[in-house]
């Protein structure tokens, strides 16, 4: 699963080339995927998960969201088991606003995100990945 963690970084690379080159949805889309890969990963690596047994996790929970949401509450749940509740509560907050911001960006008209927008999706980004490495 170290692949999920190379394609984490290589996202985040896309997202930062996107908003120099003024493709804001696109970076917006790429510094989300950067963090679901990541989230993807440490539950693979780390929370004790194989890919199948991530996947039956959600369907047994029935979160709505689907599996977006539901490994981001996963992680949550990590956070919240080792004592981190501060780390707990920005990692749901940055992830939620980002998971936003992307579907504004994927499903909206192509004018509507900022260069100012791309770049704050870029340090959540940033954030969120610094917090699952903290895990």
């Amino acid at each position: 699963m170290s692949f999920l963690s190379t394609k984490s970084d290589l996202s985040l690379l896309s997202a930062e080339t996107l908003v120099k080159a003024g493709l804001h949805n696109s970076s917006i889309h790429c510094a989300y995927y950067a963090c679901f890969q990541m989230v993807k990963h440490y539950l693979v690596t780390k929370g004790g998960y194989t890919e199948e047994s991530l996947d039956n996790e959600c369907r047994y929970k029935k979160i709505s969201g689907g599996s977006h949401v539901c490994y981001t509450s996963l992680v949550y749940e990590h956070f919240i088991a080792k004592k981190l509740s501060t780390e707990a509560v920005e990692f749901k907050t940055q992830i939620k606003e980002l998971r936003t911001a992307r579907e504004k960006a994927d499903y909206f008209n192509i004018e509507s995100m900022s260069a100012d927008t791309s770049k704050k999706a870029i340090e959540k980004a940033k954030t969120i990945i610094k917090l699952l490495k903290k895990l």
